[in-house]
């Protein structure tokens, strides 16, 4: 007998346990297929010891907060049974097998009279539990062998369906799950296949060539075989499931405020009511049974302050109509708890014979039959038939097996009403109610009303201070004085910006640049102003937008030096020994110009240096004709 986690396993997380003693079966929990397999000790365990044993399985999951809804499978064969489908998946090791002939044996297969076929996946609950929770990875009946880049399923009720068109950036008219870059075509690979584990996404697919890669992660490890949807398939009842939602706050909202003053929250959860404290644990609820979503006001605060969220919803059987009573102690009710929950309240229902108030004493039991938690009940009013009381029961439960029973009762009290005909297990998310105690079959309850509530989550109201945002530029060039088309870069520093500011530069007033902290520009004309404004993004601010300073620039137009250069003698011919002055006269030289002379002869150059702060002409040079 196989149990599996059929639909919202979470590997990791989620896991089914045996409970109790159960002499005849043994089992094994498969972490990757999310499934426990139920065996016999020495033989086949009986009807009644599997469905003792299957009753008495418990789902725990790890999570501080578990959200979801998972649906367990119970089949006595093999193959993975998916309710949504109604169908099979059996994976089938053969290293090394081709798409051909993985194809021809799927179709060749058999599963309790339904007609097998290489596997077609077409939504996400196939996706995890014929790839994903499948023991390994191989073929499906995908394949573009026909039309490249038209991927079609070659196999089952699905035969000549579209499900790909194009490659790596192709669509789909339907569902695909390839992998990251997939298909890729590489070497004419026209056949799908789930790809490794490891490899990308769990349960995706890539595309191979007929017979895949000789080893490694692109090797065909073996095939995929789905049963059902076939002409001619009979109708089996070898599975059935079950289902569980798991209570959350499925959403909720921080908010702040900007000063002193109230702050208003919101959550939401997918069943039941939303409750409002102002500690994790314990206290008084500060809004109570408010309907879902749920928005709360805080009174006025001045800091930021934590507030807790907490789920509350009524399990179990509703008080009815008497359909029997019980004169006796040791009867209750038989229940697993699946997720941690605190029970608040629930109702009894008693017939007393005097108008003094009587007791009740209510033991719960884990699996072993431990009394973990005792409650002493007074039961008031009126003597007379239908005297329901809700009590206050308390009491936290971590997941596991447990029993609730009546163990004695006052002499006033005649007798403990029940509903009978009860078809368990009832399912209520964090709790499933499995059977009765103490009163023959499993039919009968006890307890009406549960009141349950899930740990609490924070939600944080913040108090912020008000700050104003500024921004500052600075130039690239120190004196804002430039040659024209020199690049100049300007710079703005935000103070309060935010965490992500944004920038508009102006040029002279008009719109230039791009968001960004810099702004270049290399076309600067004499006198333009450069300015930028700042727009912040803090959550409480005076204002949202700051003027920088701004930057005149003073553009000087680009001259090209030149000199020129005379001799005191008009034609440049003198004796030996005679003296001559020359003259240089710079164009365009600036504010103070240096000079370099130069003497030439016979091919030498001798250099003298002549400083700028001699005047003309002091600036003379004599020269010596050698013969």
């Amino acid at each position: 007998m196989y149990v599996q986690i059929s639909s919202g396993y979470v590997l990791g997380q989620d896991t089914l346990t045996l409970t109790g003693v159960h002499p005849t079966i043994t089992t094994s929990w498969n972490a990757t297929e999310g499934k426990l397999t139920l065996s016999g000790v020495s033989g086949n365990p009986t009807y009644l010891e599997f469905t003792a044993a299957i009753e008495a399985i418990v789902f725990s999951n790890t999570s501080i907060n578990p959200n979801g809804q998972r649906v367990f499978s119970i089949t006595v064969g093999q193959a993975n049974y998916l309710e949504s489908t109604d169908h099979y998946y059996q994976y089938i090791p053969n290293t090394g097998i081709s798409w051909l002939n993985a194809k021809n044996a799927a179709a060749s297969s058999t599963y309790y009279g339904l007609q097998g076929y290489l596997a077609t996946i077409t939504s996400m609950d196939e996706v995890q539990i014929s790839g994903i929770q499948a023991s390994g990875a191989g073929w499906i009946g995908g394949t573009d062998e026909e039309t490249e880049g038209v991927w079609k399923w070659a196999s089952g009720p699905e035969a000549g369906t579209i499900f790909w068109n194009g490659g790596i950036n192709g669509s789909t008219p339907n569902f695909s799950f390839w992998n990251t870059n997939e298909p890729n075509n590489q070497g004419e690979e026209d056949y799908a296949h789930v790809t490794a584990p490891g490899v990308g996404q769990p349960g995706s697919w890539n595309d191979l060539s007929l017979t895949g890669a000789t080893s490694g992660n692109y090797q065909p490890k073996g095939y995929i075989v789905e049963y059902g949807g076939m002409p001619g398939d009979p109708v089996l009842h070898i599975s059935t499931t079950a289902t569980i939602t798991i209570p959350q706050i499925t959403s909720f909202t921080n908010a702040s405020n900007c000063g002193n003053g109230a702050v208003t929250l919101q959550a939401s959860a997918n069943i039941g009511n939303v409750n409002w404290y102002a500690n994790s644990t314990g206290g008084t609820s500060l809004q109570s049974n408010t309907t879902n979503p749920s928005s709360f006001t805080t009174p006025s605060i001045n800091a930021t302050t934590s507030y807790y969220v907490e789920q509350q919803y009524n399990a179990g059987l509703g008080v009815g109509t008497n359909t029997g009573n019980v004169t006796t102690t040791g009867v209750g009710v038989a229940f697993n708890v699946h997720t941690a929950f605190t029970l608040n309240s629930l109702v009894i229902r008693t017939r007393k014979s005097s108008n003094a108030d009587g007791s009740l004493t209510v033991l719960i039991k884990n699996s072993i039959g431990t009394v973990v938690s005792t409650h002493n009940l007074v039961v008031p009013g009126v003597s007379g038939n239908n005297n329901n009381v809700t009590y206050n029961i308390g009491y936290a439960f971590s997941p596991g097996i447990y029993t609730m029973e009546v163990s004695a009762m006052s002499a006033n009290i005649s007798r403990v009403y029940f509903t009978a005909g009860v078809a368990y297990p009832l399912n209520y998310g964090v709790v499933s109610f499995t059977g009765n105690v103490g009163n023959g079959a499993g039919s009968y309850n006890y307890f009406y009303d549960w009141n349950i509530s899930l740990p609490r989550q924070e939600v944080v109201a913040t108090i912020g201070s008000n700050v104003t945002p500024s921004v500052s530029i600075t130039s690239s060039d120190a004196d804002n004085s430039i040659c024209s088309g020199t690049s100049v870069t300007f710079t703005a520093t935000p103070v309060n910006g935010g965490s992500a500011p944004s920038y508009q530069w102006k040029l002279n007033g008009a719109n230039v640049g791009t968001n960004s902290a810099t702004y270049s520009n290399s076309t600067l004309a004499n006198n333009d102003v450069v300015t930028v404004v700042m727009t912040a993004n803090n959550a409480c601010q005076t204002a949202s937008t700051a003027n920088g300073n701004s930057i005149t620039t003073a553009v000087t137009n680009t001259v090209s030096p030149s000199v020129s250069m005379v001799s005191d003698d008009a034609d440049n011919f003198v004796c030996n020994g005679t003296s001559v002055t020359f003259t240089a006269t710079a164009t365009n030289g600036g504010s103070a110009p240096t000079y370099q002379w130069k003497v030439i002869d016979a091919g030498v150059e001798t250099f003298f240096a002549i400083p700028s702060s001699v005047p003309p002409f002091l600036r003379k040079l004599s020269r010596v004709a050698l013969n």
